[in-house]
């Protein structure tokens, strides 16, 4: 389906500003469901053997308190 998880490792300065109010609803660390296709793939700047994804906040779809499987 091309769904996926992550974990915010960084959050950018224009984060939440689109959004209603624009306080953040979301933390570095937190567990994410995204779509694959709408994140872009970019090299790891502290392992360039892994990559990671680049997305925006709008295209986070779900926040979660733990880990779930990728399915």
């Amino acid at each position: 389906n091309g769904a996926v998880t992550g974990i915010i490792l960084k959050i950018g300065p224009t984060a939440w500003k689109a959004f209603d109010d624009g306080k953040s609803w979301a933390k570095v660390g937190d567990h994410v469901h995204f779509k694959r296709h709408v994140a872009d793939l970019i090299p790891d700047p502290d392992n360039p053997d892994k990559k990671l994804f680049l997305l925006t906040d709008e295209n986070i779809q779900g926040v979660y308190p733990e880990e779930v499987e990728n399915e």
